[in-house]
């Protein structure tokens, strides 16, 4: 074989192999650059329900027995597993213990609505969407 053709095969097969590696590096760029775009957005969209419900509950509960009635709220429950554990407990766990004996962890309404903001903000932070 004379030099001309196995340069010839050389160019076409190195060509061959780039273009097939590109068909496959290219779907999988685009799939990645989309699937943030979509993590994006999703995110947003779960930092301003949260808000927005956390909103709603404030206005809506404005005695202290309806005051954990969140909890049991779609925007809560896609919160819940973002939160610090030990807020999440104290939410949870912990009775409110206005005018009784000891110590309580959350005493006011505004308290809850303070420490949930707070906690949004900070996720907002942690994702980059503060």
């Amino acid at each position: 074989m004379d030099t001309g053709v196995q340069t010839a095969l050389i160019g076409a097969g190195a060509g061959l192999l780039s273009g097939g590696i590109a068909s496959l590096v290219a779907p999988w760029v685009t799939w990645q650059l989309e699937r943030r775009r979509q993590l994006h957005k999703d995110r947003l969209a779960m930092l301003a329900e949260w808000r927005e419900g956390l909103r709603e509950a404030e206005s809506n509960s404005p005695q202290m027995d309806r005051l954990r009635s969140f909890l049991t709220t779609p925007w809560y429950k896609t919160l819940r597993p973002h939160l610090n554990p030990s807020l999440r407990d104290d939410l949870e766990l912990t009775p409110i213990l206005a005018g009784s004996i000891g110590t309580p962890v959350i005493k006011y309404r505004q308290d809850v609505a303070v420490l949930l903001n707070d906690e949004i903000d900070r996720i907002a932070k942690e994702w980059d969407m503060a």
